[in-house]
């Protein structure tokens, strides 16, 4: 009995029209006629109708009809069908545990697949993670022929369809085209047992493996029903821990929130996740400081800095023109394994009687990602600011109170400015991502000590204000600011930037001060005495065991890549020897190592592609190799540095992300 056909309130809180048909509690479905006892015995040309009759769909999350799948157009051909067990989103295990408990379920849908579209080749690809699974099937599929078990890495979004077949075939799915351009053609894991039990038991598709996780007492697989409300399934495992903040149908990553607990579930609800305040509570979204590691995880090639960048300009051609379009929901984010809880059959009865109470809860909606990553801007520059402890006390030791002093003054003037132009300019004050500490840290740390106290001062105020706020702050600069800064004081005053003590603990007894670019001016060193910092320089440059204890920081933190130091290194030094200078020597004197690891790499002011940074960085070494031998000052990191980084916009556009995924593919 039909009781009512109107909108209600669905997933993201949006209206959809529904029916709501009475109960008879008598647990009975339509009479579908199994079509045979084995695979073998059935007719391939009644399993794709009789798919049709059963309802089944794409329980993935897509919920595409199985039987179009398999309804292979003219003029294409399919070589083979791939069951997707990567199940790479976050928190759901349906298929997995699927995989443990119905393995020739899913075999047995497989083949009837591949026999009614008349394919000899049958692929179950699994993520790594998921060991016992790949375990199972492969036992599963032991003896049968065309079939096989691929293992992939596991990575999001492994599981998305394009990156599925690449994956699994090396075969490229066109930019506008289907699987099927391809020759394939992709079954969900419980897509797959679903077709058997169609096809071998006449069982329409009624019921799923969903999983019920978050703050829940018993998380667990559920094999529940289509429809029944997402209270229930908490219900059934033992009900909220406490109050949740938001229930996502889906993963993590691109599930839709739910207004309320008495949302029913459906053909293609994997998973039901109850979050809770704390970890439902989305960032503050802050500028891009062009760091690349959307780049990297972008699983389509794209640039979607970029794209995002135009889009908030309103500029939606020059968004198209930058592959906007090709781009997928597949936000960056910290995954993790998990293991995957038992299922077990939900208990067939009716709501429970209380429908005003907790089921009618109201929770937060909001679009995914409904999880983010921990590197936030400011735990990034405060890694950069730990990453600089060490060769900021190793100065302090060396150079005393002055060089404390320096350090102090930098700070405390570049974070002053910061905040006194951000509220003055009405501008949101940004103070909080620590981003001036790592300036004021750097201007300081590339002063001589005996400099005049007012140096770093002037420094940082023109760092943040001239190089950094007057070009839109944070991400918008387009040369590095410390280094502009330094590059200001040395024109301006020379003498003062040149004037350099030696250490209290000094190798090199009876010199006092040395007004030239440290060993590079002409002063003897013996390569120890260099390596540790007995030498005359800068505060920061001078020990490069610190600056090296530095780089090892940042690199297991994954702040920055081995690619613009290394190579920035490696290609000065191969200049330096092809010049006939003393490698060694070059190396471990002046800022260059200094410059390698806490100046080239800057995020804003370098290329954001690896292949980008490697262009850069051996721009560095080279330029820093020709003004040290062929120009008028004896250190050339600065300038070289600065040069690259305004070749950096010029490297991005030639160097950028590479050929977008299937684009140009026919």
């Amino acid at each position: 009995e039909v009781i009512s056909v109107k909108p209600q309130m669905m997933l993201m809180d949006r209206p959809e029209m529904t029916v709501t048909i009475r109960n008879d509690m008598q647990d009975e479905w339509i009479d579908l006629t199994p079509l045979g006892q084995d695979v073998d015995s059935v007719e391939p040309s009644a399993i794709i109708p009789a798919i049709q009759e059963a309802g089944i769909c794409g329980l993935g999350g897509a919920a595409f009809p199985t039987h179009v799948k398999l309804t292979i157009p003219e003029g294409k051909r399919c070589e083979a069908i791939i069951v997707n067990g990567a199940e790479c989103e976050t928190h759901v295990t349906a298929d997995h545990r699927l995989m443990l408990e119905n393995a020739q379920d899913i075999v047995d849908g497989l083949r009837l697949a591949m026999r009614a579209v008349g394919v000899e080749t049958g692929i179950i690809a699994i993520e790594d993670n998921k060991k016992d699974a790949i375990a199972t099937m492969k036992q599963a599929v032991a003896g049968i022929a065309g079939l096989s078990v691929v293992s992939l890495q596991a990575k999001y979004p492994q599981g998305s369809e394009k990156q599925l077949i690449y994956a699994t075939t090396g075969r490229e799915v066109p930019s506008k085209g289907l699987p099927i351009d391809v020759g394939v053609v992709v079954l969900n894991a419980g897509t797959a047992a679903a077709i058997a039990d169609a096809v071998l038991r006449g069982k329409p598709l009624i019921q799923r493996v969903t999983t019920v996780t978050g703050c829940v007492k018993e998380p667990a697989n559920l094999l529940a029903r289509s429809g029944t409300p997402v209270s229930e399934l908490v219900e059934a495992c033992g009900g909220y821990t406490q109050e949740p903040y938001r229930v996502v149908m889906g993963g993590r990553m691109t599930g839709l929130c739910t207004p309320n607990d008495a949302v029913p579930t459906g053909k293609r609800t994997n998973c039901v996740i109850a979050l809770t305040e704390k970890e439902a509570k989305t960032q503050a979204e802050g500028p891009c400081i062009r760091c690349g590691r959307c780049i990297e995880a972008c699983p389509m090639g794209l640039q979607p800095y970029k794209m995002r960048q135009l889009c908030d300009k309103g500029d939606l051609k020059a968004a198209e023109a930058a592959n906007a379009w090709y781009a997928v929901a597949a936000p960056i984010f910290a995954r993790r394994g998990g293991s995957s809880p038992p299922y077990s059959k939900i208990p067939r009865t009716p709501s429970r009687g209380k429908q005003g109470g907790q089921n009618k809860m109201g929770l937060h909606v909001s679009n995914a990602p409904y999880v983010f990553s921990r590197d936030t801007t400011r735990v990034l520059m405060l890694d950069v600011v730990i990453a600089m402890l060490p060769t900021a006390l190793v100065g302090v030791w060396f150079f005393g109170l002055r060089a404390l002093l320096h350090l102090v003054i930098g700070v405390a003037s570049a974070v002053a400015a910061e905040y006194a132009y951000q509220r003055l300019t009405g501008k949101p004050v940004r103070i909080g991502d620590c981003s001036a500490i790592v300036t004021g840290m750097l201007v300081a740390l590339n002063m001589p000590a005996p400099a005049p106290l007012w140096l770093p001062l002037i420094g940082s105020v023109a760092a943040i204000v001239l190089v950094k706020e007057l070009f839109g702050g944070i991400g918008g600069n387009f040369m590095n600011p410390a280094l502009t800064a330094r590059a200001i004081l040395m024109i301006s005053w020379p003498v003062a930037m040149t004037s350099y003590t030696l250490p209290v603990y000094s190798l090199m007894p009876g010199v006092d001060a040395v007004s030239s670019a440290t060993v590079l001016g002409g002063l003897e060193a013996t390569p120890m005495a260099m390596f540790l910092g007995m030498i005359p320089g800068a505060i920061g440059e001078v020990s490069k065991v610190a600056i090296l204890v530095g780089l090892v920081y940042m690199l297991l933190r994954k702040v920055i890549s081995w690619h613009i130091p290394v190579i920035y290194v490696g290609s000065f030094a191969l200049l330096s020897w092809i010049l006939g200078n003393d490698v060694l020597s070059a190396l471990l004197s002046g800022g260059i190592l200094f410059g390698a690891v806490f100046m080239a790499p800057d995020y804003t002011t370098s290329p954001m592609t690896k292949k980008g940074q490697a262009v850069y960085a051996i721009g560095c070494g080279v330029m820093t190799c020709i003004i040290r031998n062929f120009g008028s000052y004896p250190e050339g990191v600065t300038f070289a540095i600065l040069l690259m980084n305004i070749a950096t916009p010029l490297i991005d556009k030639y160097m950028g992300a590479g050929r977008v995924y299937g684009k140009g593919k026919k």
